[in-house]
């Protein structure tokens, strides 16, 4: 990221997305721990800046769509993801299906029983039609938002603590818990050991009071990248065939050229702006940027 990039973000904020199973319109720190969550990175809200993390379609959006199992909310929100999420596009393929299947020809002897299968089943997907059609939520729901911070400010939980942000590193310094770990060790420690002393949620607080907004760390895509490229080097060194080395030369590239992006939990929930609340069609101008849905190019697969 150069420098104009870093500049803008600072004070754009971060756009980040964050899924959920539950439909609201503001974020709420009373709320947490209720969900599947475990609070690994501290007490807070948590958001991904990465859409294939946690956006509509993400690995977090999969998780949530297993709370709609067998319901008719959760066969809608499948229809819909594997028509691209174009909700259109769901509703003709679904229409399409229905009528293939009540059109089919059969045999004299099988059309009563045929029938009386087909009506069965049509008055099971009915409302799952239903729900594409109208402009209710369809499964998880994913928000994406702007928070109002700079991820400068943050404490990095992969960094030692000497190597935080210089404002980062001074109110620790300040407020003595520069020296709680030993130097060298990362702030994932520093989080850890005040965790064990004051319980979950007072680490966060007090970091709150100290100006420092939420804390950050590499999602999973992007941690060990040098890892992943030395090992497709030395899947190279050693392929069998050209065409095994292209591919991997291929994925190295792709590795080479991505950049790394970050998980955020955040302390406090009025720093917290809802742009757009995706799997909401039809809601009223304004009403929270609803019924746009992200551009998907975005929910590329990481690794």
């Amino acid at each position: 990221m150069g420098v104009r990039d870093t500049i803008a973000k600072k004070l754009a904020g971060i756009k980040a997305y964050h899924s959920s199973p539950h439909d609201f319109d503001r974020f709420d720190l009373k709320k947490v721990g209720t969900g599947e969550g475990a609070q690994v990175y501290g007490h807070g809200l948590y958001f991904a800046e990465n859409p294939a993390v946690s956006g509509q379609g993400g690995q977090y959006w999969n998780q949530f769509l297993n709370r709609f199992e067998g319901t008719p909310e959760g066969n809608a929100a499948k229809r819909l993801r594997d028509a691209g999420f174009d909700r259109d596009k769901a509703v003709a393929d679904y229409e399409a299906y229905l009528l293939e299947h009540a059109t089919r020809k059969r045999s004299p002897e099988a059309m009563a029983s045929a029938q009386r299968l087909y009506e069965a089943q049509m008055a099971k997907k009915i409302p799952e039609l239903e729900l594409l059609r109208g402009g209710a939520p369809v499964g998880p729901r994913t928000y994406e938002v702007n928070i109002n911070a700079d991820p400068a400010q943050m404490l990095d939980w992969d960094k030692p603590l000497p190597a935080q942000s210089p404002n980062v590193w001074k109110a620790l310094r300040e407020n003595d818990l520069g020296d709680v770990v030993p130097e060298g060790r990362n702030a994932s420690e520093l989080v850890q050991s005040m965790q064990r002393a004051m319980g979950k949620e007072r680490p966060s607080q007090i970091f709150g009071d100290l100006g420092i907004p939420g804390i950050k760390y590499l999602d999973e895509g992007s941690r060990n990248l040098s890892d992943k490229i030395a090992f497709l080097q030395h899947r190279i060194d050693t392929a069998a065939t050209p065409v095994a080395e292209s591919i991997y030369r291929g994925q190295i590239q792709k590795l080479q050229g991505r950049s790394p992006t970050s998980n955020y939990v955040v302390f406090d929930p009025s720093t917290i702006d809802i742009l757009k609340k995706y799997g909401v069609v039809g809601a009223p101008a304004g009403a929270l940027g609803m019924g746009a849905l992200a551009d998907q190019s975005q929910y590329e697969v990481q690794p």
